[in-house]
């Protein structure tokens, strides 16, 4: 069975001309190894393509481009202006690396860049409302009050809240039938 990371070198490689973003390259990689994702896409947590297709591009987002990279260093990425673009870097003949006709800037190594885990909030806010479109919002946990004792609040309350609208592209009629069968058209996520 191919690993994740190795879907994500293969992919690129087979498309070294093109950009994707991390939603673009999950549905070729779900093109290109859907009998391999078979047993993954049957986990009843994925009600629909949509929801599958959102995990694949959560973890080609995450810590599996990483690894690809750490693999094969012709896995590139471009993270400005946004969305992130994934794609193939070309090699020229003195065995250094081009960065194609990209304007990338170097990356800093998660060794050099320390930050704090407020300072981490905007960026998970910013990922999660553009890939995985989310609405999201603070909780300040600051304003809460502790009527329960010393450390009785620890993990009370969520650092981050989002609503997922699963109603997005349904018919008015299948909204409306879901809306008076109680039914739910939003997930509320907690971060």
């Amino acid at each position: 069975m191919t690993s994740r990371p190795q879907m994500i070198i293969n992919v690129l490689q087979a498309n070294p001309d093109e950009q994707f973003t991390a939603r673009q390259l999950a549905q070729k990689i779900i093109d290109h190894y859907g009998a391999e994702l078979a047993v993954k896409r049957q986990n009843p947590r994925f009600a629909s393509d949509e929801d599958f297709l959102s995990q694949i591009a959560a973890e080609v987002g995450g810590s599996r481009t990483v690894q690809a990279k750490a693999m094969c260093p012709q896995v590139m990425t471009r993270d400005k202006p946004r969305p992130r673009l994934y794609y193939w870097g070309k090699e020229i003949d003195n065995g250094v690396q081009q960065e194609s006709s990209f304007d990338i800037a170097p990356t800093p190594s998660a060794e050099t860049v320390a930050f704090s885990e407020h300072a981490l909030y905007p960026l998970l806010i910013e990922y999660l409302s553009e890939e995985e479109e989310l609405l999201c919002r603070r909780i300040d946990e600051k304003r809460s009050s502790n009527n329960k004792g010393l450390g009785a609040n620890h993990w009370l309350y969520p650092d981050i809240v989002a609503l997922q609208p699963l109603d997005k592209g349904w018919d008015s009629v299948v909204q409306n039938c879901v809306r008076y069968s109680e039914g739910r058209l939003t997930r509320l996520w907690s971060f």
